[in-house]
């Protein structure tokens, strides 16, 4: 039988390990190659038993560790070509990734058959795996989509081991605070399984031989559907995603204190919006590389001891991607329904952001190629933020 082993799950971040036979595969490797190498660790698992990776889809909470880890230890991964193509195009991918192609008739390695079969998320090109070992043991995942389609249920069934995902209470999510587009994409044939669905899928599996479920929900469920409890409750009325700015140093200038005060009033609707500051580390007249390296040090261990635990966080720094006001939207929508209850944005001071900030950033973004003044950075993320939300429940704002 072969070993499973999950990693993490949610909305924090999603990976599997499977073993037989002393060689191992992940599915998926979301959070950060910091975190994913401590996971494994902590479970006695030696990276050098790994032989590949394999992607099910494109979104951040499956894929964010894959450069640097793939990378870092010379693990070639697998995806569908449409996933590799939005990788590409959302800058997961790099030189030093080896990654390739798989279609639906599958790849063998030296201890697994993996046999891909097409979930319906939405996303790109989805898949999901069954994985069969040499003691012709089968282990199937099936973790984002939003039904269990013909073709689905055909690869689930006589699998041995199944894990599946479900991501919220029918009735709570309608009776929620969640815009009416959100609820609408969440309950859509691409969107997330229901708790509903994915009981009576189990007990289907069950009936045609599959001897172990590892199930999943998002860990805590409360009055808006199953969220974790970072989110915010605002006097007992509305249930809202957290959102924070976090910034070095403090606005010496009117006008930018109001232009961010505009919006955040404005985003009171939509979100449990602030902005909180750290202290800038003063610098002397006459300073050297050692005191810019030692200022993004300081500032550095400020903003990190400020992040809240287990937030989805995005560093702004000028090596980061460049995102359209629509690709910034889906990314905070994409946080929201798998469960994320906090994002925060940080915005560094003069000297940009330490590494330490850097690498512990799940979404690298830039604003320009341009340079800006960061306290005009950080009203222009304000009124991105906004139309963010405005694009995605629907308003007239953006155009």
């Amino acid at each position: 039988m072969p070993k499973l082993c999950p990693l993490y799950s949610g909305s924090s971040g999603n990976s599997y390990y499977l073993e037989t036979a002393g060689k191992g595969i992940l599915i998926d490797c979301g959070r950060n190659a910091k975190q994913l190498e401590s996971a494994l660790k902590e479970k006695e698992i030696d990276i050098s038993r790994i032989q590949a990776i394999f992607i099910t889809h494109e979104h951040t909470d499956h894929v964010s560790a894959l450069r640097v880890f793939a990378g870092r230890y010379h693990i070639r991964a697998y995806a569908s070509y449409g996933t590799i193509a939005a990788l590409e195009d959302k800058g997961y991918l790099s030189e030093k990734v080896d990654i390739q192609p798989i279609t639906l008739d599958g790849v063998e390695l030296d201890d697994f058959f993996v046999e891909p079969f097409r979930i319906s998320h939405d996303c790109v090109e989805g898949y999901g795996y069954v994985v069969e070992t040499q003691d012709d043991r089968k282990t199937a995942f099936a973790t984002d989509t939003g039904i269990i389609t013909p073709a689905m249920q055909t690869a689930l069934t006589g699998c041995d081991t199944v894990v599946l995902e479900s991501n919220h209470d029918i009735g709570m999510l309608r009776c929620g605070k969640y815009p009416y587009v959100l609820k609408r994409r969440i309950l859509s044939d691409v969107g997330h399984l229901s708790n509903e669905l994915c009981a009576l899928t189990a007990v289907d599996l069950v009936k045609t031989g599959t001897t172990r479920l590892q199930c999943t929900m998002c860990n805590v469920q409360c009055a808006m559907c199953n969220v974790p409890c970072a989110m915010y409750i605002d006097g007992g009325r509305n249930i809202m995603i957290a959102v924070t700015i976090l910034c070095v140093g403090k606005l010496k200038e009117r006008y930018w204190t109001e232009a961010c005060e505009e919006y955040a009033k404005r985003l009171k609707g939509s979100c449990q919006f602030r902005i909180a500051e750290v202290e800038e580390e003063r610098m002397p007249d006459k300073f050297s590389p050692a005191h810019i390296r030692h200022t993004l040090e300081k500032e550095g261990q400020r903003l990190l001891a400020a992040i809240p635990k287990g937030a989805f966080v995005t560093a702004l720094c000028i090596e980061g991607r460049l995102h359209t006001s629509e690709e910034l939207a889906q990314a905070i929508e994409e946080a929201a329904v798998s469960g994320c209850g906090h994002i925060v944005f940080i915005i560094g001071g003069s000297w940009g952001l330490s590494d330490a900030v850097k690498k512990a950033a799940r979404l690298h973004l830039s604003m320009s190629r341009m340079t800006f003044p960061h306290q005009l950075a950080r009203v222009m993320l304000c009124e991105q933020i906004y139309r963010a939300f405005q694009i995605n429940g629907g308003g007239q704002y953006h155009k």
